[in-house]
């Protein structure tokens, strides 16, 4: 009779006690918003058109421990474009401008966890950052606002919580859409907001 013997805990303790995985992703956010002052009817004394994008790559490696599957990683990427184009219509006329952007390379922080046969992996770029000076376009000023489109978008996306397989990963797309609208009580004038965002990523991941 044929007896087959399990796998002895000695060949288990062989195994490395971490997995490694390596990653890559290109994506970001286009926007565009409407804005009309409230201050007078029916004609209204400013609208600002506005659109732009912050586009970005990244690549990343983490490793997962077989024994507590913690998920440590890291990465660095850059901004592929950044933009922001306005027209204003005004008691002055018609302008239309494009306000510099300025970005910098960024890192990649990767946590999660694995489970059984999965991986909820959480990505964010916490010191990505666009920024831009006040710039006058016609009697509009484009204010200065330093922010973090990348990992807004990414995280808007669902790139915090990523579930993935621990054998074969592969590729993730992810997009959303959102629109909003508000009143920006602190301009001046005052002005109705109508706004629309699209944020997509995709993400390949690979086991080493």
């Amino acid at each position: 009779m044929l007896v087959t013997a399990a796998p002895s805990v000695a060949n288990e303790a062989k195994k490395p006690r971490l997995i490694h995985y390596t990653g890559s992703a290109r994506g970001g956010i286009d926007w565009q918003e409407h804005r009309v002052s409230q201050d007078a009817n029916p004609t209204p004394s400013l609208v600002v058109d506005q659109n732009g994008e912050d586009k970005g790559v990244f690549t990343f490696s983490f490793t997962v421990d077989r024994k507590t599957g913690k998920v440590t990683g890291s990465g660095k990427g850059s901004y592929t474009s950044a933009t922001w184009h306005l027209q204003v219509v005004d008691s002055a006329g018609t302008a239309t401008c494009d306000v510099p952007i300025q970005t910098n390379h960024y890192l990649v922080k990767v946590t999660g966890k694995a489970a059984g046969s999965r991986i909820k992996l959480a990505l964010s770029l916490p010191n990505a950052q666009d920024t831009n000076v006040d710039t006058l376009c016609g009697d509009y000023t484009a204010y200065a606002t330093p922010s973090n489109s990348l990992d807004y978008a990414l995280k808007a996306a669902g790139g915090r919580k990523l579930n993935v397989s621990k054998t074969s990963p592969g590729v993730l797309s992810l997009a959303k859409d959102a629109t909003y609208s508000y009143v920006d009580s602190e301009a001046n004038p005052v002005v109705s907001v109508d706004a629309t965002e699209s944020y997509a990523w995709s993400i390949t991941i690979r086991r080493r």
